[in-house]
């Protein structure tokens, strides 16, 4: 399991949750190595989760007419997601890729 304090820390300032709570929240959570250039989320997946950076950084992007247009980088203790895709649980049209390598906890 990775480490829960950046993640409850991130929580709380969010919301005065309960331990009993975070601990629920975090028995849900599933932890993943990303090496650079691994996919978080490629176009036309569904983005169904929610994910924390432990360590490393993520690059959100999509490709035009012109080439890749970044919209976003995300750096540790930093939630990331295609918010779009995962509120509507509609295909993505963009990228999720680990700039370097990235340890990330997940909850659907």
């Amino acid at each position: 399991m990775g480490d829960l304090s950046a993640i409850k820390i991130s929580l709380l300032q969010l919301y005065p949750f309960k331990e009993e709570q975070l601990d629920h929240f975090a028995g849900r959570l599933t932890f993943k190595k990303l090496k650079k250039r691994d996919f978080l989320l490629k176009p036309n997946q569904i983005s169904g989760s929610l994910a924390f950076i432990n360590n490393g950084s993520l690059r959100f992007y999509t490709n035009t007419e012109r080439g890749e247009l970044t919209i976003n980088f995300f750096t540790e203790h930093q939630w990331v997601a295609d918010i779009e895709s995962f509120l509507i649980q509609q295909p993505s049209k963009n990228y999720i890729e680990a700039f370097e390598p990235s340890d990330i906890a997940s909850i659907s």
